[in-house]
């Protein structure tokens, strides 16, 4: 019986690592070259040396229904099990709203103690359960990819993968999908195709569109209005898309340059760009990977929102005749209603989460509780 497709998302504390679980998943679980895996992955190292690769994989999969978390212990002299930024993937996971994770121990064949495993199984458990995951049904399972490529050890490598798979199947529900909604899609990537136009690339957040249906393009400026002449997934033809297809979206009459990452293409008049909203937000602590020290009024990070990042003002909420709060300084670790002004309009909701950054690291986490302007 075929299921529904599910997008599997890696959280990891190396690129290479998460390629090569994934290269063993195709290659033994698929049956997939490894020529071909090989030959990707090489661009895809390349092409993921960004300050958080991880972050842009989820904001532009916020609404996928699993993940499996892949624990890089490779070698002997460095701590076995968690890693520092092993909170702040679960952090991530949970903002963007993955609701379930499979775990992944690999390079179970460079330990030999068999208690060490038993160990760092207990503590993912406990980390999970912080986070507010299931830690004590969430699958976990220990082997090696490299093992699996190299088709050695088998009840570490093939029998492995094969095992994750089989929790993936078990454990992961399909994926529900907002089809009753205005349509919406946020923009992650545009394309210009010679004798065709322009492209789109996305997620469907919600909702349903059809071809020849028009379409409306808001953030990062004035809205338009555009007619959809194609859709394309896959490298098919297809007629419609709908909530939980990443589908190519062929504009009529757009412009590369008027289009940019982070706006969105949505039903005509379902959606605003707004500038200004006030938002109840937690400040991650030292230990979460966060801020050393408190922040005051005009602090200016980084806010990412769907596929989106733009610099916010954050600033204090003031009483009903503007008086100002008891404590002006935000200290790690606190939950604080705050006004953010964004630099340029992007589409925001009432009960949207969103994520600030500040020097390459998550500092805190945020919903929007009321619109402003």
């Amino acid at each position: 019986m075929l299921r529904s497709a599910v997008t599997r998302v890696a959280l990891g504390r190396t690129v290479a690592s998460k390629q090569l679980g994934a290269s063993a998943v195709m290659t033994r679980a698929l049956a997939v070259n490894t020529r071909t895996i090989t030959s990707l992955s090489r661009p895809a190292i390349a092409r993921n040396q960004r300050a958080h690769p991880l972050l842009s994989m989820l904001r532009a999969s916020r609404t996928r229904s699993y993940s499996d978390t892949v624990f890089d212990r490779s070698k002997p002299h460095i701590n076995v099990g968690q890693m520092p930024q092993t909170r702040e993937h679960l952090l991530l996971a949970k903002q963007v709203g993955i609701k379930k994770l499979v775990v992944f121990i690999n390079k179970a064949d460079a330990i030999d103690d068999p208690e060490m495993l038993e160990l760092v199984d207990m503590e993912m458990r406990e980390l999970l359960n912080d986070y507010d995951f299931d830690g004590d049904n969430t699958p976990i399972v220990s082997g090696s990819a490299l093992c699996a490529l190299e088709s050695r050890s088998p009840e570490l490598g093939v029998e492995a993968i094969h095992k994750l798979m089989a929790a993936v199947d078990e454990w992961i529900p399909t994926p529900e999908r907002d089809l009753d909604k205005p349509f919406l899609m946020p923009v992650e990537d545009i394309f210009s195709i010679a004798g065709r136009g322009t492209v789109v690339t996305g997620r469907v957040e919600r909702g349903q569109i059809t071809k020849g249906q028009e379409l409306e393009v808001v953030g990062f400026g004035s809205p338009f209005k555009t007619t959809l002449i194609g859709v394309e997934m896959f490298h098919k033809q297809l007629e419609k898309g709908q909530a939980g297809d990443n589908m190519g979206a062929l504009l009529r009459g757009v412009k590369r340059e008027a289009l940019t990452r982070g706006q969105v293409l949505a039903a005509p008049g379902t959606i605003k760009a707004h500038k200004k909203f006030i938002a109840s937000l937690y400040v991650l602590t030292k230990e979460e990977g966060g801020r050393h020290t408190p922040f005051s009024d005009n602090y200016r990070p980084q806010l990412f929102v769907r596929t989106c990042d733009v610099t916010a003002v954050l600033t204090h909420k003031r009483g009903p005749n503007g008086e100002d709060p008891e404590n002006m300084m935000v200290m790690p670790g606190d939950n604080v209603t705050m006004q953010c002004e964004l630099l340029a309009e992007i589409a925001v909701e009432k009960g949207m989460r969103f994520t600030i950054r500040e020097g390459g690291r998550t500092v805190g986490t945020g919903v929007i509780t009321e619109i402003v302007e």
